[in-house]
């Protein structure tokens, strides 16, 4: 999401006693913003991913709310960053929503039913300034990629009951501009404007991508040599932490129906890990992947990894897992994978491996949205490898020396379930013995 920089104008305004003193600040010229944050370095977006949630769990749309706002159109811009949010039913087709960085209180209006919530546009009235007399409004925005400005569209979220979380658009989000007239036309400048991330309710379940009761045995203890996380912390000298340094026990388990993939359960909860004294969440998270393919792992995307911080929960993956992730569950392996392989080749994004009993997680993305429209990696290139190492007792998977010639030969597909009879025209993976392969069936 590149946006651009903007100059600061003038100086404190009064907007009614529920507005926030702040800087009036002007869109000027069509500047890029290569937006960054700690170092961080934001990797083009993928499409939005479709995330399964737990269907027992139902939540009322009112009351408290962690918040992430995308704060990305100045030059003091600060990127996403984490707040609290509150929202009343008005009881009357309307909601409000209610946070200490707005401008003003933020009325919508809520269709129980569906679930959809719209943002009209308010005129506010006059904005008394040091320099003079403006007209401040309330409008739902949107960033059009093609003029490179803030666009006044309306826009429709969808809170989903399921799961807590109000789902906004891309790139859409609040602006309050204010106008050198009473007509509201001449604008001058925003006191305020951002992109609506994310909102999930405080206490929401923790999203999970399939019944997991029964799904998953231990195997045993692997180790985590995190680059997703670990890096932006600092030591006792305030030296940035190696992940190597550093590194992280978590249980090790396998999926019952697909002996090639696997999770970390709960990776960032050890107590021996130096950064968990910042961990503020409450999720056990976990990190899934796939190693059916030894040359193209897939670290899947969508899951809480079970750390949060201010900028919020981190969702942790790989490049392949999150250009997956942007089908959805429109996702065909046998349709989409070469295309993405394909993709990821011409961007020269390189792949996730796996070889003797290690699967290396050759860039480390994440993002701390579970809309992963980002995917974000530490500048210093030294730290984008994470590792996995697998017990030692389980370090020959995928890797057993056989008598490779006369072993059976075994077909899978893509997503690693056994294929008795494949199919013409289907994209697999095929393994024989120690070698694996990937063919099309003719």
């Amino acid at each position: 999401m590149k946006k651009f920089y903007t100059t600061l104008l003038a100086a404190l305004c009064v907007l009614g006693a529920s507005a926030s003193a702040d800087h009036i600040q002007d869109l000027s010229g069509n500047k890029i913003l290569n937006q960054k944050k700690n170092s961080l370095e934001r990797i083009a977006p993928a499409k939005k991913s479709s995330i399964k949630q737990k269907a027992d769990e139902r939540f009322t749309i009112e009351g408290e709310y962690d918040i992430v706002i995308g704060d990305y159109y100045f030059n003091n811009s600060v990127g996403d960053f984490a707040d609290s949010a509150t929202i009343v039913n008005n009881n009357d087709g309307t909601i409000t929503i209610k946070c200490d960085y707005f401008i003003t209180d933020v009325n919508a209006n809520f269709n129980e039913e569906t679930g959809e919530i719209t943002f009209p546009a308010v005129k506010l009235g006059k904005v008394t300034l040091s320099d003079g007399t403006y007209y401040a409004k309330f409008i739902p925005t949107m960033w059009d990629s093609q003029a490179k400005n803030i666009v006044e569209e309306s826009y429709t979220a969808q809170f989903d009951a399921q799961t807590g979380e109000i789902i906004f658009p891309s790139d859409c989000g609040f602006g309050w501009p204010v106008y050198s007239n009473q007509l509201y036309v001449g604008l001058e400048g925003w006191m305020r404007i951002f992109d609506m991330v994310e909102m999930v309710k405080k206490g929401a379940v923790e999203p999970i991508d399939e019944v997991q009761e029964g799904q998953w045995k231990t195997i045993g203890t692997a180790t985590l040599e995190d680059a997703w996380i670990t890096p932006s912390y600092p030591d006792a000298n305030k030296d940035q932490l190696i992940p190597s340094e550093n590194l992280i026990k978590a249980e090790l388990q396998q999926d019952v129906k697909n002996e090639n993939r696997y999770r970390l359960w709960r990776p960032f909860h050890d107590t021996n890990w130096a950064p968990v004294i910042y961990n503020m969440s409450n999720f056990d998270g976990q990190i899934v992947f796939d190693i059916t393919d030894p040359e193209h792992v897939i670290v899947e995307a969508g899951m809480p990894a079970g750390f949060k911080n201010s900028n919020g929960d981190f969702y942790v993956y790989g490049m392949l897992g999150w250009q997956i992730s942007g089908y959805g569950d429109a996702y065909d392996a046998d349709l989409h994978l070469q295309g993405i392989l394909d993709f990821m080749i011409e961007k020269g994004q390189p792949f996730d491996t796996y070889a003797d009993g290690v699967v290396s997680v050759n860039r480390s993305v994440f993002d701390f949205s579970k809309r992963l429209e980002h995917a974000y990696t530490w500048n210093n290139n030294e730290y984008i490898v994470s590792k996995i190492y697998f017990p030692s007792d389980l370090s020959a998977i995928g890797n057993v020396e056989s008598d490779t010639e006369n072993a059976p030969v075994e077909y899978f597909n893509l997503q690693g379930m056994k294929l008795e009879n494949p199919a013409q025209g289907q994209i697999v993976i095929r393994r024989q013995g120690s070698k694996v392969t990937k063919e099309y069936i003719k």
